[in-house]
């Protein structure tokens, strides 16, 4: 059985926007980072073929060293990833950031919609509608 998700009035919703607030530059810088290192790790692979000796176990250690922040930034950006879940809404996109909440409009199951930079909730749109199907609230 489908666990019940949490409904929103657009009050409650805003309450969490200055978490958002924090938390999506955080994912941003998060994935930033990643990428970053990604790309260390790519160069550090392609400037070892033909690498002998020290200068090829140097190489080899700093793609573990690489690899390993890597892995550690990953995990860091699902356990906030993890935190939409545990306010109940889910993030559409990272950027702009955009962050769904169930509602409920006219008895029917609906989301509030909010995109960075918006201080406070102003819309909802239809669970298949998207951000494109956006309408006030009022």
């Amino acid at each position: 059985m489908a666990k019940e998700p949490k409904i929103y009035t657009p009050e409650e919703a805003d309450q969490l926007i200055p978490a958002l607030m924090e938390l999506l530059p955080d994912l941003r810088k998060i994935r930033d980072q990643i990428f970053e290192e990604r790309d260390k790790c790519d160069v550090e692979e392609l400037t070892s073929y033909g690498a002998l000796g020290q200068r090829a176990t140097q190489i080899r250690e700093s793609m573990n060293q690489h690899k390993t922040l890597i892995q550690n930034l990953e995990e860091t950006f699902e356990k906030k990833l993890q935190l939409f879940d545990k306010f109940g809404c889910s993030l559409k996109s990272i950027e702009p950031g955009l962050v769904d909440f169930y509602t409920r409009r006219e008895n029917e199951l609906v989301y509030l919609c909010w995109k960075e930079g918006e201080e406070h909730i102003q819309f909802w749109h239809a669970l298949t509608g998207g951000f494109s199907g956006r309408k006030p609230i009022s």
